[in-house]
């Protein structure tokens, strides 16, 4: 028996897999696009996200489902992210199901926003912002090249 070598591309590894994130309710799997932002994630989401922060500049929006706020914030930035294709990823916490998670980012209540740049905790915003300049901002702010590379989904 021969073994198969790795065809995994180097720049991929360790990447985050988003292929078994479920459709939101409302699309169909025809019309189903692929996102870079996760959904409403608990702790061992957030520590997949942490774990890629070292690869992909890593957005985290500390949500506040009841704060209308929290609802622009996400209308700003999901395009934005998405619009980068795995050059940036963010995870959605809602911190009204998860307040201890809110409390590891030291911040007294959502909504907020956050940079994870390597072991760094960026915060950026707690409002809503134009997300193309910042957007455009965090990837400048990376030196490696491998964040020219995008994630594999």
């Amino acid at each position: 028996m021969t073994q198969q070598p790795n065809s995994t591309p180097s720049h991929s590894r360790d990447a985050i897999d988003l292929t078994n994130i479920p459709a939101q309710s409302g699309q169909s799997q025809g019309a189903l696009q692929r996102s870079w932002v996760l959904q409403d994630i608990d702790q061992r989401g957030l520590e997949g996200l942490l774990q890629n922060a070292a690869t992909v500049p890593v957005i985290i929006h500390l949500a506040a489902p009841s704060n209308p706020a929290s609802g622009q914030i996400d209308a700003v930035l999901q395009p934005a992210i998405d619009a980068r294709a795995g050059r940036m990823v963010m995870g959605r916490i809602d911190t009204e199901a998860h307040p201890e998670l809110l409390q590891m980012f030291g911040v007294p209540a959502g909504p907020m926003v956050v940079a994870l740049m390597g072991q760094q905790a960026l915060p950026l915003f707690n409002e809503p912002v134009a997300a193309g300049p910042m957007v455009v901002a965090l990837m400048g702010q990376q030196a490696l090249p491998l964040f020219n590379e995008p994630v594999a989904a």
